[in-house]
């Protein structure tokens, strides 16, 4: 089944409301959010979805983000370096993953903070009641208003990765 995937400017839509507690801040104040929801091939917790998509990410995105990494590092970025992201094992609350936090952790649940001097993010993998369908939500707010081209160009990047991922589930 082919995934959904909505990315919203907040001038477009206004209309969608995602759960407060998966999100960086209210829908108003964020410039940047996203959401997939997808159904899994058989139960998984949130931490097996996160640890799956992360070993699915196609090869080219290795190529993106090195190139992203490089041209917003002397903007005050953290770098996205995936190997750092891949372990195989639930981290607790408070673990760095790659240039993420865990915010929160269960089997129903995932969210991981990134906070640099250009954007504050959240990523958030949810889980239904029966582990049968994921919704990931992106969200972010640009502490720079000059890097809106930062979202404009990585963030419809950053979704071809999250679309690819998710369809090899």
């Amino acid at each position: 089944m082919p995934s959904r995937i909505t990315t919203l400017t907040l001038e477009t839509n206004g209309q969608v409301r995602p759960n407060p507690a998966s999100i960086i801040a209210p829908l108003e104040d964020l410039d940047f959010f996203l959401s997939l929801a997808q159904p899994l091939p058989h139960p998984m917790t949130a931490w097996e979805v996160w640890a799956k998509a992360n070993a699915s990410l196609p090869w080219w995105s290795h190529f993106i983000l090195k190139v992203r990494n490089l041209v917003l590092l002397p903007f005050g970025t953290k770098p996205f370096k995936p190997a750092e992201m891949d372990i195989d094992y639930p981290p607790k609350q408070g673990t760095k993953i790659g240039s993420f936090t865990v915010e929160t952790i269960s089997d129903h649940k995932l969210c991981l903070i990134l906070d640099d001097k250009v954007r504050r993010g959240m990523l958030c993998i949810t889980m239904s009641a029966d582990q049968e369908d994921v919704v990931l939500t992106g969200s972010a707010i640009l502490h720079k208003r000059y890097m809106r081209w930062y979202i404009v160009i990585f963030g419809k990047m950053i979704i071809r990765i999250i679309r690819s991922a998710a369809a090899r589930f």
